[in-house]
């Protein structure tokens, strides 16, 4: 019984976990409340997270937690939705809409682009240089590889990102 009650403990913790880092990777403001959708396949398990509903909605600044079905779960758009999987079986929904401030966040992320760009050209000259190429360690011409590949990928997110926020807003960029 005591490793049942743990192992509930261990998901309720990591559930809210997954909460609060799509929380603080979203820039939500702290007192603002959000929307979640659980989609939670083994019912005991659903019974459990229930009976700490309560508990939930204030650690995670919850106003509305629903229960879905995995079918509808599979419905839900990666653009209007964020997911974070809790366990096996186990998956948390964050509606996007209205979770920030879309001038805001289109700014943001307009800068942080912006900034990704100018770092990512500096690299990719560095790597275009035949003498920098030739001349510098393996290891040096390595890691600059992998961080010019770390910031394409990150401006690529980052460019998802906005074209979501600037369709669902109405803004231009």
């Amino acid at each position: 019984k005591d490793a049942a009650v743990c192992e509930s403990f261990a998901v309720f913790q990591e559930a809210v976990r997954s909460v609060r880092n799509i929380r603080a990777e979203q820039q939500v403001p702290v007192n603002k409340k959000i929307s979640a959708l659980f989609m939670i396949d083994d019912e005991e398990q659903k019974q459990r997270i229930l009976s700490e509903e309560k508990a939930l909605q204030f650690l995670c600044k919850i106003d509305e937690l629903t229960i879905v079905e995995r079918q509808a779960a599979q419905e839900l758009s990666s653009e209007e939705h964020i997911e974070a999987v809790v366990t096996d079986g186990f998956l948390i929904y964050i509606p996007l809409a209205g979770l920030v401030d879309a001038e805001q966040e289109i700014s943001r992320l307009t800068r942080q682009a912006t900034k990704i760009e100018k770092d990512l050209a500096t690299l990719e000259s560095r790597l275009g240089s035949a003498s920098f190429v030739e001349k510098a360690p393996k290891q040096v011409v390595d890691e600059t590889t992998a961080k010019r590949d770390d910031l394409a990928q990150q401006l690529s997110m980052v460019k998802g990102r906005l074209s979501v926020l600037v369709e669902g807003s109405n803004v231009s960029v």
